[in-house]
């Protein structure tokens, strides 16, 4: 008896792992910021990876300032995703003056144990 069917014959790609982040719109507000207390820093977070991601560090002037993200069961994403940075708090060590310049240094951590660092400079205003 011949059995009469359909068969799909696929192939697989290796997967490229890639652990890209970049940052957007970072600006640092020194008074009259709305309805958030000065200083307040905030920009878009930007991350594109093939892993989830485990852990966002933020460093000011490279004084670590915590972390945006930090629960590894939350972030279960892959591929392109914007997270809102807001920041209000500033270590004592890091006066925020009107005029000065700053350098933001996100550090991502993923699942997969890469990191992946962007740096990105603003004048306070």
């Amino acid at each position: 008896m011949a059995v009469a069917g359909v068969y799909a014959v696929t192939s697989r790609k290796p997967v490229v792992a890639y652990h890209d982040i970049s940052v957007s719109g970072l600006s640092l507000c020194v008074s009259d910021c709305g309805v958030y207390p000065a200083p307040m820093a905030e920009g878009i977070v930007n991350v594109n990876s093939t892993a989830p991601l485990s852990t966002l560090g933020v460093y000011v002037n490279n004084t670590f300032n915590g972390f945006m993200i930090q629960n590894p069961a939350t972030y279960r994403t892959t591929g392109a995703v914007g997270y809102m940075y807001k920041e209000g708090h500033f270590p004592s060590s890091i006066p925020v003056v009107p005029g000065d310049t700053y350098v933001f240094t996100f550090t991502a951590t993923f699942q997969d144990g890469s990191k992946a660092t962007v740096n990105e400079t603003v004048v306070a205003n």
